[in-house]
């Protein structure tokens, strides 16, 4: 569904239920990708989308080895979130490079040492957004 006619308080009441809402929503808030960046989207029980929307600038081209996220995200995920969504903004095609698929992998293993849900990966490029199911990230 099209939230571009929303307010911030109708989009906290609806529930990012399945993908095709969680692309949506990312369609909306964040759009076609400018630089290179993680978005954060915090989910609460019922998976609306919390009032804070994290961006994380600077990012290298490849995650650095040996590093985890969990740390960061249990600082930043307090009550009373419960599931996240990491959009890896970065221009460029649809496909996803060793690179990207290095970044999703470190922000997913960091979402579960910190003890929180994946609600979904989204991807942000230059000719718009698209769903990244586990098949196409995961080691």
């Amino acid at each position: 569904m099209p939230m571009s006619n929303l307010t911030a308080e109708d989009l906290s009441n609806i529930p990012l239920i399945d993908a095709a809402d969680i692309q949506w929503r990312v369609r909306d808030l964040i759009g076609r990708a400018i630089t290179r960046k993680i978005w954060l989207l915090l989910l609460d029980a019922e998976r609306r989308q919390l009032p804070v929307f994290l961006p994380i600038d600077g990012l290298p081209t490849h995650a650095p080895p040996g590093e985890s996220m969990g740390p960061f995200l249990r600082a930043v995920c307090q009550e009373p979130t419960r599931e996240v969504v990491c959009v890896l903004e970065r221009p460029g095609g649809y496909g996803l490079t060793p690179a990207d698929r290095g970044w999703l992998q470190l922000f997913a293993s960091g979402v579960t040492e910190a003890g929180l849900g994946l609600a979904g990966m989204v991807l942000s490029q230059t000719h718009g957004t698209r769903w990244l199911p586990a098949e196409e990230w995961g080691s």
